[in-house]
């Protein structure tokens, strides 16, 4: 080929030199420029004095290849004589996941329906994605039947072959063109096998077999009645069903399982689990009931009315509630506990429904005592939870808190 034109930062220039990045013009280009959701082609443009490396090809016109890149050797000049050099093994992997796409949207609409309509693409060297329409996520059944039915064909090892023709006559031939692509009255038409008949100008294989096996890694959605599928081709899914493999060799050796008894050992390891959780809940709740007994021998009477104000050690939040829950059982009327757990101060009040209705509110008693801790907390008349960032300040909280329920109590004498 001959470069025609050369762009250095958006200007002609007639010649680029080492270093330089530039979009550069042919008269002929072997390289596919994005289109279609199939990535452009990337490799080299090669002169006498120089040659550049193409990171990317895209239309920067209709019908017109733009060769973006760094110049990596020497210079390059308008007019030279060039060798082109596409990244081969990019090419056939792009190649491959196209392929896989043509055929992985003809199994969506044999398993999933008829309705089921491609919105869009991207196939690039690593991946293909996949988007299409579809009022509900796929049930993993059908994914799976998906997946099988795609690999199946890829095993068929169909031909793969493509024609120019007329747009009606690609009509005709039961073609599917979809996501508002426009076309001209000459087409290229891709024929996968005797099932998959699609408009597309991208690259292919020759047939199916060297497509290599499809694995499905994501599904998901991606905006209101469109789902989004995510696949390996060739060696990238075959690393991918390795390192599988290897993740599987890896849980039997943790697991102690014998080759082909992950499954039963991990459910055994799930019950052996579930069966230690209940027992350890058992002496939790047992040991909670003890400090519950100590807490309440701590009672004070006002009248008919107990309070009972202690600091407990717990692990979290939720354990101080569950803790106070079961002091309540034991001494009715007022509680109020405290705990400093990582550093910040917990507090939690309960009053009785009695006391509520002679105007008490355990949110109300709590209120001066959390911005001790820094804090504030919840209004809740019966059981009300507050916090603050100042954990070294819960016994003063509590002491304020004290104050407060007594005060309270003895406004009902």
């Amino acid at each position: 080929g001959q470069v025609l034109a050369i762009l250095r930062e958006g200007e002609l220039v007639e010649e680029a030199g080492e270093g330089q990045d530039v979009e550069v013009f042919l008269d002929s280009s072997p390289f596919y420029a994005e289109s279609g959701g199939q990535v452009g082609d990337t490799g080299s443009i090669t002169s006498e004095t120089g040659s550049i490396r193409v990171d990317d090809t895209q239309f920067s016109l209709p019908g017109i290849h733009g060769h973006r890149g760094t110049v990596a050797v020497g210079s390059v000049r308008v007019g030279q004589e060039v060798e082109t050099g596409i990244d081969s093994v990019r090419r056939e992997r792009i190649r491959k996941n196209h392929t896989g796409t043509h055929i992985l949207h003809w199994a969506l609409r044999d398993t999933i329906g008829d309705h089921v309509q491609q919105a869009g693409s991207l196939v690039a060297p690593d991946r293909l994605r996949f988007d299409f329409s579809h009022f509900e996520a796929p049930d993993p059944d059908a994914l799976e039947a998906v997946e099988e039915i795609t690999n199946r064909r890829v095993i068929s090892n169909d031909a793969v072959t493509t024609v120019e023709t007329s747009k009606t006559e690609a009509e005709k031939m039961g073609a599917l063109a979809f996501f508002g692509d426009k076309y001209g009255d000459q087409v290229r038409v891709v024929r996968t096998g005797d099932y998959s008949v699609e408009f597309c100008g991208g690259t292919h294989v020759p047939s199916t077999g060297q497509v290599g096996p499809v694995v499905l890694v994501s599904e998901g959605s991606v905006g209101a009645n469109l789902r989004r599928l995510e696949a390996l081709t060739g060696v990238r899914a075959y690393e991918y069903l390795v390192s599988v493999r290897r993740s599987l060799t890896e849980a039997e050796g943790i697991l102690r399982a014998q080759p082909g008894q992950l499954l039963g050992a991990a459910r055994a390891a799930v019950e052996h689990l579930d069966e230690v959780e209940d027992r350890l809940a058992t002496f939790e709740s047992r040991a909670r009931s003890q400090v519950a007994r100590d807490i309440a021998d701590k009672t004070e009477t006002h009248g008919p009315w107990n309070l009972v104000v202690a600091e407990a050690e717990v692990d979290d939040a939720d354990a101080l509630r569950m803790l106070a829950l079961q002091v309540r059982e034991r001494t009715p009327g007022i509680g109020i506990l405290g705990a400093s757990v990582d550093g910040k101060g917990s507090l939690i009040a309960y009053v009785s429904p009695e006391l509520v209705a002679r105007g008490l509110s355990a949110g109300e008693l709590i209120a001066e005592a959390s911005r001790e801790l820094g804090g504030g907390g919840s209004r809740d008349p019966e059981l009300a939870q507050a916090g603050g960032p100042r954990g070294d300040q819960v016994g003063a909280a509590l002491e304020r808190a004290r104050d407060d329920a007594r005060e309270a109590l003895l406004g009902l004498e």
